[in-house]
């Protein structure tokens, strides 16, 4: 397999499928900034472990999860760059992780702008139907 350098590439029904790296180890990163691990269980944006929210990779948005580092498998969290000023995102349908910065994550709402984001593509509307899934779930909890 050809190196992909963390970009997206596009699938057979050409949609672009993000997080993809080198290696095929999970991760990616979305800057090569390299500073200090920190992780907050909330935060001034009231983010939190377990948030289901919209990440800006590349020019789309998709579906994730907030988790904390310590919940990433220890030979991909000894590849990600630091969390300082980043979330780490695990991503709907796929086994990667990526750490995106403070400012390209929003919380999943179900709003106008959700379904926008949703219909860029039938395989982001298919993982949004999932984050969907997953914040009933939580909120039945």
């Amino acid at each position: 397999m050809t190196p992909n350098t963390h970009k997206a590439r596009k699938s057979k029904e050409n949609e672009v499928q993000p997080f993809i790296d080198d290696a095929d180890t999970g991760v990616t990163v979305t800057d090569g900034e390299d500073q200090e691990d920190g992780d907050a269980d909330t935060d001034e944006m009231g983010m939190y472990c377990g948030a289901v929210v919209w990440a800006k990779y590349g020019k789309f948005w998709y579906p994730g999860k907030v988790v904390s580092l310590e919940t990433v498998p220890t030979n991909i969290r000894k590849k990600l760059p630091s969390t300082e000023n980043k979330y780490v995102i695990s991503w709907f349908g796929e086994s990667n992780f990526s750490a995106i910065a403070k400012e390209n994550v929003e919380m999943l709402a179900r709003n106008k702008s959700d379904k926008a984001r949703a219909e860029q593509s039938v395989n982001i509307g298919k993982k949004y139907l999932m984050a969907l899934a997953e914040q009933m779930d939580e909120n039945e909890e």
